[in-house]
């Protein structure tokens, strides 16, 4: 605390000193102020699931997945990875339990193997980079709640479990938002033209880093749409400077985003360089 207040001090003033005080003089101190409203909610958010015997975490994410294993049909669950996993004819879908900080949520997504391969015959020099993606597409359910910008949900899609009551009163609506989200979006994203669809038109709807274009023009090729490539290129472009001006604006306002790492190239030449490489190859093929 002392150290905190000679910095407050040098800060203000300019220049280092010691302090007037020795001791804090309560007499003189202000009203606290009023609770801070996000906290409170953040707060109240977590008593409600810490109620109950306290868990530890292989408890929490065991409960889960128990609460999850007549839901997910078909799926098998591998507790050393806290997955669970489903084959298909061209891959096979995934849902993970990811807890830390107190807080389960979940990652689910597709690995496809024909857009996968698609990609590698494209973009040969990722594979020599040692570029491999365990996902095609997929998303975090801490990115989405009814504040999120990516992908806005009735609900936070996040549960800080920390009590046995907690558990079962969660297991109840992680099972209702796997039912509502999850397997829909695992199904449906089986099909190339749809994990391209959500690439182009709901790129919140991924966490994928899908600024090189790589998975769009590789489904475009697996798909025999020539006439696709360079319409998905202007579209992606486009996007991308969205993106661009949203970051730039926001590390203006969010000093912590100064400390993100800036990638090394800029993620439009990179766009197009590769959908250079994609057309090109394909030109040649034909």
């Amino acid at each position: 605390m002392k150290a905190a207040c000679l910095a407050a001090v040098e800060v203000l003033e300019g220049k280092p000193r010691e302090l007037n005080r020795k001791r804090r003089i309560w007499a003189d101190a202000p009203e606290p102020p009023e609770p801070d409203p996000i906290h409170a909610a953040i707060a109240k958010r977590f008593e409600e699931y810490s109620v109950g015997k306290p868990l530890r975490k292989q408890e929490v994410v065991d409960g889960v997945s128990a609460a999850l294993a007549s839901v997910l049909v078909g799926f098998r669950y591998y507790r050393s990875k806290s997955q669970f996993r489903k084959l298909f004819v061209d891959g096979s879908s995934y849902v993970g339990l990811e807890y830390g900080h107190a807080t389960l949520a979940l990652r689910f997504g597709v690995y496809h193997r024909g857009v996968e391969e698609a990609r590698a015959r494209l973009f040969d020099s990722l594979l020599s980079s040692g570029v491999v993606l365990s996902s095609t597409i997929s998303k975090f359910s801490y990115n989405m709640g009814p504040e999120s910008p990516h992908w806005k949900h009735p609900v936070k899609a996040t549960w800080p479990i920390t009590g046995s009551e907690g558990l079962e009163r969660a297991s109840h609506e992680i099972a209702d938002f796997v039912n509502e989200v999850v397997l829909p979006y695992v199904t449906l994203h089986q099909d190339p033209s749809m994990i391209r669809n959500t690439l182009l038109t709901a790129p919140g709807h991924t966490d994928q880093g899908v600024l090189d274009g790589t998975t769009v023009f590789a489904i475009d090729h697996l798909l025999g749409r020539r006439d696709w490539l360079e319409g998905d290129y202007h579209r992606l472009r486009e996007q991308r400077r969205a993106l661009i001006a949203q970051t730039t604006a926001l590390r203006a306002t969010a000093p912590t985003l100064l400390f993100i790492k800036r990638p090394t190239q800029d993620p439009l030449d990179r766009l197009a360089q590769n959908y250079e490489i994609a057309a090109k190859k394909w030109d040649d093929s034909q």
